[in-house]
Parts: C-alpha cells; sequence; structure tokens
C-alpha cells in the first residue's frame, strides 16, 4: 500500500518559485485504514506533529509552524533525514545533489539561467549532523513502512507567466503540477493500492472533471465531495482526496509542505543576497503581494541598468 502526500510552499506571493512536493510511503496492508492510518503514531519515537518545548524529535506540521518554530536548520534536519532513510548510502553536500535526488536533475536548467539562482547549486547544505541514528533507521523497516518516493516541481516566476499566457490562472498553474505528481505516483507503482492526499486551495470542490481530464479518461467513483474533503476512487485501488489544512492533518502532507518550503527559503535567500549585493541597505522581502511591491520599486534601476525583464521576476498573479 502506498499513501503519499503533495503540497506546496509559494502559491500567494509575487516574487520567487512555486515549489510543488510529493512525499510517499509504503505501508504493510495490514497497516492500513483509508480514514485512520497515522504516521505520526507509526514514527512516534522520533517525530511529532505538535509544538512541544524541549522536544528533540523532529517537527512534521505545517511548514510555516515548522520554520517558525525550528527555524531552516530544523526544515533541513527533517528533510535530510528522511532522505537520508530513502538513500541510506548517500550523503548529500549541496542543493544540486538534493534535487536530484527529488527528480529534479533533467530541470536544473530552468532555474540555473536565472541571475539570482546561479551559485544555489553549489550551496552547502551544511549537513554536519543527522538526528537519527542507524538504529532508529533499522526500526522503521520492523514496522513494515518505509518511505519510498520524494519528489519536487519548481516554477520560476518566469515559467508561471508562461503559462499564465497560455491561459491558466493560477489554482490551474498549481493543480498541473500537482497532476504530475500524481500521475508520477500512479504509473510508478502500478499493482500497488495507493492513497493520495492533496492540499486543497481556495475553494473549489469539484475535482472528478480534472482528474478525469488529468487520467486520460479514466473512470472517476465521486465517494464525496464538500468543503470538508472531496474523495474519489480512479478504479479499484487509487484514492485520491483533496482535502483543507491538510498539511494539519496528514502527515505526508506536512511533510511535502517542508520539503517545498525549506527549497523555496534557500531560493529566496538566494534571490535577496543577489540584489542586496547590488544594493546593500535593501531589506530583504518574502516575496509576498504588499512587500513585493516596495522591493520591487527599490530595486527597478538595477532591473533597468542589467536589463532584467520584469517577467522573469515578478509574477503576474
Amino acid at each position: 500500500m502506498i499513501i503519499a502526500g503533495i503540497d506546496e510552499a509559494g502559491l500567494g506571493p509575487n516574487l520567487g518559485p512555486l515549489v510543488v512536493s510529493t512525499s510517499g510511503f509504503w505501508l504493510d496492508d495490514d497497516l492500513y485504514d483509508i480514514e485512520n492510518t497515522s504516521l505520526w503514531e507509526v514514527f512516534s519515537a522520533f517525530t511529532t506533529g505538535k509544538r512541544t518545548r524541549g522536544d528533540k524529535r523532529l517537527l512534521i506540521a505545517d511548514s510555516k509552524i515548522a520554520y517558525k518554530v525550528k527555524g531552516m536548520e530544523g526544515l533541513r534536519d527533517t528533510v535530510l533525514n528522511f532522505i537520508k532513510i530513502l538513500h541510506p548510502n548517500i550523503r548529500i553536500t549541496n542543493l544540486t545533489e538534493l534535487l536530484c535526488l527529488l527528480g529534479m536533475e533533467a530541470h536544473l536548467d530552468t532555474i540555473s539561467d536565472t541571475y539570482w539562482y546561479k551559485n544555489s547549486f553549489s550551496k552547502d547544505l551544511k549537513d554536519n549532523r543527522l538526528l537519527l541514528s542507524d538504529e532508529t533507521y533499522r526500526d522503521i523497516s520492523v514496522h513494515k513502512v518505509n518511505p519510498v518516493l520524494f519528489r519536487t516541481k519548481i516554477l520560476t516566476a518566469r515559467k508561471i507567466n508562461d503559462m499564465y499566457s497560455r491561459g491558466l490562472n493560477k489554482s490551474e498553474v498549481l493543480l498541473s503540477q500537482s497532476g504530475e505528481h500524481i500521475k508520477h505516483l500512479i504509473n510508478s507503482y502500478p499493482d500497488e493500492k495507493i492513497k493520495i492526499t492533496v492540499d486543497k486551495q481556495g475553494g473549489k470542490t469539484y475535482y472528478a472533471p480534472y482528474l478525469i481530464d488529468l487520467l486520460d479518461g479514466s473512470w472517476v467513483d465521486v465517494i464525496r465531495e464538500g468543503a470538508d474533503s472531496s474523495l474519489y476512487r480512479v478504479g479499484a485501488n487509487i484514492h485520491i482526496e483533496f482535502l483543507p489544512k491538510a498539511d494539519q492533518k496528514e502527515f505526508t502532507v506536512s511533510l511535502a509542505s517542508i520539503i517545498s518550503k525549506f527549497l523555496r527559503e534557500i531560493l529566496m535567500d538566494d534571490f535577496n543576497n543577489f540584489f542586496a549585493a547590488l544594493l546593500p541597505e535593501l531589506k530583504p522581502t518574502a516575496g509576498y503581494p504588499t512587500d513585493a511591491k516596495r522591493f520591487i520599486k527599490e530595486i527597478s534601476d538595477i532591473l533597468d541598468q542589467k536589463k532584467i525583464e520584469i517577467s522573469s521576476i515578478w509574477r503576474e498573479r
């Protein structure tokens, strides 16, 4: 049985990349209950979903909360520890190696051709310590649960604007990337039962037409559709659920959220450093609309001097 979650970081901002990631785990069938399986319980020895003072376990929660509580170091430890479980013999030293393990190897050039990300790929991730012992990794296998897949998609502002120019709106851009993750999961495990949870964005409730189109006309059964949950069955073995605030309810979605947040923060740090080197008094930005307008105004002379097209930096929506 495969259970997986999909979530994003950076949908709302006007600056910086949109990152959409997935995390997937194999469970022994006798552990799985479509409504009640909790990987927080399975992994409780070294993860927690709650903020508790002094708790040294990895915090698997809404990435905004995890970032506020643990900072970049906490996000890094979570991402690299789970990558180590999946790839125990690989030690990640820089962002390029991490992105290749996350399925981005063939797409690195779409990021590296941007001024402010050119130095990102050699960035040292400072993997000086991994929290989990070898005994913990062996213990995971005893529990009949193993990670099988971590993947990410990164869209720069230019790529997002290209998609807008083809008629897609913001929700459709996000769904297009979530859809690629969904198809990859289904194609990778054709003989497994699969449950995929996607963090629901906005007020959309009816996803059956989207899934039928995504999966080339496959039969889609509607199990329920509503504000609280939209759940579908594809064939006999695949369940796909769109769930609001899924990163607070589903371990796999929380972990996907953390992967996305970690990667976006690395790239936003390089984005800010690029312009700060040219304009030392410039305050960094997270890229959200109000502050993004301030930032663009302050760097307008730099954009002109370096002939940087606004479409390569400013997301139109």
